[in-house]
């Protein structure tokens, strides 16, 4: 767990980092070697879930190899739905989403933090007006939330 005190934003106790997984933390079926790093680091902080429709049928594969949990959505319901969903499960007002799509949208604004990732793959519109915060590198957000000065310079009113 991370409390941030953030002035005007409120303190923010944080036990669930929710990280959706394409274009977010792989890219073009890709893991980025640097993410292994920073998810070891996180861990001992938060729990840690990857949430994905699973399009490019690797979630379980990834989730084993960072060694977290992870949740793939429903097929039959809106997946934007789905995601919010398991972040019902999870607590919403204790849990930092980081996204990119459209369907990360309802995620990013109920989170306590929504941070969207300008990535390799963009982000949608949506996607960013509905974050707290909008970063251009998925590393770079990891040291945000890692780092509570920069993440309150951030997020302070």
């Amino acid at each position: 767990m991370k409390i941030y005190s953030i002035p005007g934003f409120g303190e923010c106790v944080i036990d669930n980092l929710f990280l959706d997984l394409n274009g977010t933390i792989n890219f073009y079926g890709e893991l980025r070697a640097d993410i292994k790093d920073y998810i070891r680091e996180l861990k001992k902080f938060f729990k840690i879930y990857i949430v994905s429709a699973n399009t490019r049928g690797d979630l379980a594969k990834i989730a084993k190899e960072l060694d977290v949990h992870f949740k793939q959505t429903q097929n039959n319901i809106n997946e934007q739905d789905a995601k919010m969903n398991i972040l019902n499960e999870l607590r919403p007002e204790n849990t930092i989403v980081i996204g990119n799509g459209n369907n990360d949208v309802k995620c990013l604004k109920n989170a306590r933090i929504g941070i969207a990732v300008i990535g390799r793959e963009g982000a949608s519109t949506r996607a960013i007006n509905a974050a707290d915060i909008s970063i251009t590198d998925i590393s770079e957000g990891f040291r945000l939330i890692l780092d509570e000065n920069a993440i309150r310079a951030t997020l302070r009113f």
